[in-house]
């Protein structure tokens, strides 16, 4: 990128780039896709939002949206510097503006299952949020690597102990609910960290988060995944039940977090529940298939 149109983008998005060539996440074979998306980036301020940030796409414009008073609140609930916080927003949706994009994922995720001819009611969300989980835990954990860089924050990896509880927000007329206990140094979806960290295990071997970013961002790791999957006996139909039992969970997660508005009586705990024991029946066999290789 030419120092004139460096220039040209906003101070946020060129400590990004600076951070992320910093923490060698920028590198010859992924930064003309990641700085072509982040010249086509633009951060707006926004007021009462129910979340810190989003992006979506906007023609042919990438839109981040950052909403400093639900920022600060988080921030001020959690005991952090309200800097710290704001930036690990902004880094967070920066990742997801250079990763590949919704739409695009949709797309590559039916292309995926093209072949398969089962259709589960069960999944309503595979194609839209199977991925997420992992695309989540890739954007918080940049995130946090790289405000810790800017802020000289000592011992960003600290884990912390902590209960998830789905309950349907207190709709669940018995009172009924499931609950999960989880270690995670992450501010944010450290109660799905666990859930992508199986599924990286599954495919790799092993817990390799760096080999992950550097597929991520090179946009091969889907492809990796389906060749890899796509290898084993019935491999492809259960990497289908995977993403759609992820696609369940996020999506409940995003409920429960109230991310997402409103009374959805098709959320419920046994649905949560069956999701969450489901993947990790299927996931544990995969990382056992992976290991006796």
């Amino acid at each position: 990128m030419k120092k004139k149109d460096f220039n040209k983008l906003q101070p946020e998005i060129q400590e990004y780039i600076q951070y992320m060539i910093k923490a060698g996440l920028i590198t010859s074979s992924n930064k003309d896709k990641i700085l072509d998306k982040l010249t086509r980036t633009k951060i707006k301020q926004v007021n009462n939002k129910s979340y810190g940030g989003t992006t979506y796409l906007e023609g042919n414009e990438i839109i981040v949206e950052i909403c400093k008073d639900q920022i600060a609140s988080e921030a001020k609930d959690a005991n952090q510097d309200f800097n710290e916080a704001l930036y690990e927003n902004i880094f967070h949706e920066l990742t997801h503006a250079c990763s590949i994009l919704d739409n695009d994922l949709e797309g590559i995720t039916k292309s995926i299952f093209s072949d398969l001819s089962e259709k589960n009611d069960d999944f309503p969300f595979i194609y839209t949020h199977g991925y997420v989980i992992i695309n989540e835990y890739i954007a918080q954990s940049i995130a946090q690597k790289l405000t810790a860089e800017k802020f000289n924050i000592k011992n960003p990896s600290k884990k912390k102990h902590s209960t998830f509880t789905y309950n349907e927000k207190g709709y669940s007329p018995d009172g009924s609910s499931i609950s999960y206990e989880y270690d995670s140094s992450l501010h944010f979806y450290g109660e799905v960290e666990e859930f992508a960290l199986k599924f990286i295990e599954s495919v790799y071997g092993k817990r390799d988060v760096d080999r992950l970013y550097k597929d991520h961002f090179d946009e091969k790791f889907l492809d990796v995944i389906s060749n890899e999957y796509g290898k084993r006996p019935n491999g492809l139909s259960n990497l289908y039940q995977i993403f759609g039992h992820m696609g369940n969970i996020i999506v409940y997660d995003y409920y429960q977090q109230n991310y997402i508005k409103g009374h959805h009586p098709s959320f419920t705990v046994k649905k949560f529940k069956n999701s969450v024991n489901a993947f990790n029946k299927i996931i544990d066999k995969e990382i056992d298939r992976q290991a006796s290789k």
